[in-house]
């Protein structure tokens, strides 16, 4: 690791980002998280199903 870079660690490990790419980790995040909570929003519903599952996956698989 170098002066600058961002070392993430948790119970499965550590991983160290470059200065450089943090910004494009941050991307990463913010695309996951969005995905992730258009996905918790449908699962939290009443009379939630699995089609309405399978429906938000296909809709989140075409965030980029």
């Amino acid at each position: 690791a170098r002066s600058g870079d961002l070392i993430h660690a948790d119970q499965h490990g550590a991983v160290n980002v470059p200065k450089d790419k943090i910004p494009e980790v941050l991307k990463a995040v913010a695309l996951i998280a969005k995905r992730e909570a258009k996905i918790m929003e449908v699962a939290r519903q009443p009379g939630f199903s699995v089609d309405a599952l399978r429906k938000v996956f296909a809709e989140v698989e075409q965030y980029h």
